[in-house]
């Protein structure tokens, strides 16, 4: 069974922190903390990035959001960039070639190595 995490990227404060908290109100609006900094947020003020379950060749946790490098199918570019993302549809994650904008179906680790993420790592996208 995979282990439930979350982390968020703080709009406010351009940042990443652990999730250590959700919380419902009785409108289903959900707000988050992190008892560590203290930081409660809003709805809004956040987007919220699922733990994958799935960990890169460093053993470093892949969260939604990420960026991968992926060396083993390399085109005359190099490695394969890949950003994570939940897959709705299929509810799974999933990896697109950001490269060739092409989905990679179910997320595979093996080689890949997390290189940054969609909000501090912007320039990682357009490549």
């Amino acid at each position: 069974m995979r282990e439930i995490k979350f982390r968020a990227w703080d709009k406010k404060r351009k940042f990443i922190f652990r999730v250590t908290e959700l919380v419902w109100d009785f409108l289903s609006k959900v707000e988050i903390k992190d008892r560590t900094t203290g930081f409660v947020l809003k709805e809004n003020d956040y987007d919220l990035m699922q733990y994958t379950g799935l960990k890169d060749k460093n053993g470093k946790e892949i969260y939604e959001g990420d960026i991968l490098s992926y060396g083993m199918w390399s085109d005359d570019k190099g490695s394969c960039i890949y950003k994570v993302y939940w897959n709705e549809e299929d509810a799974l994650f999933d990896t697109l070639d950001l490269r060739h904008n092409q989905e990679m179906t179910h997320v595979e680790t093996f080689g890949a190595e997390i290189i940054g993420n969609i909000y501090e790592n912007p320039e990682l996208v357009s490549k």
